[in-house]
């Protein structure tokens, strides 16, 4: 699955809902509406939505990331003309319809990730990771990297560095950066440097490098 991977083709919008209601008529009419500004041109076309369901609306327990669905059409309207959940405006929106909303085998575990206006990840990634910052990695390295710290490290999360840079944090003083190249950080100083092509070419070699570094005091 992941040789024959696309990295490139982030195909599936999560979105956020702004309430409990919400969810309730999207699912009863198989739609998803988002700000028509939220989604740039370049994205297009959205094969899938997934619904992401923070801690705030819907506490612990139901939270994250449980129904997804293959969008079959979209088209934008005015808010005003979402007559399922009415409300006078005038604003543009994206409505995607729905095929049917279909239920992970696993939901994902909500985790804040910031100040980003929509993510976008792909199918792979929606159904084999564990939390919703997990769906931000951009390739097989960072994959790979990621579900063998996964093995060894008891916890570890995923983070929005910005300006298209992820971070795996592992604790609280250890972390590795996640660029051209995989950069290890011990007490904020740099203790090696992967260049993320030759991690790729032999991933065992350099997993067992990675994880020499990471457990030396």
């Amino acid at each position: 699955k992941l040789a024959k991977l696309d990295w490139t083709a982030r195909d599936v919008l999560v979105g956020a809902l702004h309430s409990r209601e919400q969810l309730d008529i999207a699912l009863e009419h198989k739609f998803y509406h988002i700000p028509a500004s939220r989604v740039s041109k370049e994205r297009l076309p959205i094969r899938y939505i997934a619904i992401y369901q923070s801690k705030a609306l819907f506490g612990d327990k139901l939270s994250g990331v449980r129904y997804f669905g293959e969008a079959f059409s979209y088209q934008i309207v005015k808010r005003s003309d979402i007559t399922e959940l009415p409300k006078n405006s005038e604003k543009l929106y994206y409505r995607f319809e729905i095929k049917e909303w279909r239920e992970l085998e696993r939901p994902l575990k909500a985790v804040e990730i910031g100040a980003r206006s929509s993510l976008y990840t792909n199918l792979f990634l929606l159904k084999n990771v564990e939390e919703t910052p997990d769906l931000l990695l951009r390739s097989e390295a960072e994959y790979r990297l990621y579900t063998e710290l996964k093995r060894a490290v008891k916890a570890i999360t995923v983070e929005d560095k910005g300006k298209d840079r992820l971070g795996i944090q592992l604790g609280d003083h250890k972390s590795i950066v996640l660029d051209d190249d995989f950069l290890i950080v011990c007490d904020n100083s740099i203790k090696d440097k992967i260049p993320v092509a030759e991690f790729s070419r032999a991933p065992r070699k350099y997993f067992q490098r990675i994880q020499g570094v990471i457990k030396s005091k």
